[in-house]
């Protein structure tokens, strides 16, 4: 059977499998940070892959500068998760095609509207992106009492070739 971080992180995976809104980070051509939020999906190997479309500022910026990161949030838990790494485009049209079905879910599940934000916009072609994280890290605020940090963090951190 083969090794899947998301069974050695079960914490990490389930938050992530139930808020799949995240904050994405991009750094553009002229060093100035950008922001957008995101629907994603996560794969077993807690690879996190989203869509946008070719004319968005995050899709010059990846293409430009690969490295990223993102934030998603819980109110009602206090629970986060920051992760960071590289983020390539998706050329496998099965996988991007699966990845959209993924997306499209998520939409459907947290919103009024079924379509994506990103289909809305003028934006050019859709792209498929796959960011393979070097770290990932989960706090949960509500866990410890005052000044007690035990259990509050769970992280991930890539070595090698993992992730």
């Amino acid at each position: 059977m083969p090794y899947r971080l998301s069974d050695e992180k079960p914490r990490i995976t389930e938050f992530l499998k139930h808020n799949q809104i995240a904050v994405l980070a991009t750094v553009g051509s002229d060093n100035r940070p950008h922001t957008a939020v995101i629907y994603f999906y996560i794969d077993a190997d807690l690879n996190i892959y989203f869509i946008t479309k070719e004319k968005t500022a995050k899709y010059k910026n990846i293409i430009e500068n690969p490295e990223v990161a993102l934030s998603v949030y819980e109110p009602s838990s206090q629970t986060t998760v920051q992760a960071s790494g590289r983020a390539d485009i998706v050329t496998d049209m099965t996988r991007v095609n699966e990845i959209f079905r993924h997306v499209l879910a998520v939409t459907k599940s947290t919103s009024e509207s079924s379509i994506p934000p990103i289909s809305k916009i003028e934006g050019g072609e859709y792209k498929c992106f796959c960011i393979r994280p070097r770290t990932i890290r989960l706090a949960e605020y509500t866990k410890p009492e005052h000044g007690d940090f035990s259990g509050m963090f769970e992280a991930v951190v890539a070595s090698g070739s993992e992730l």
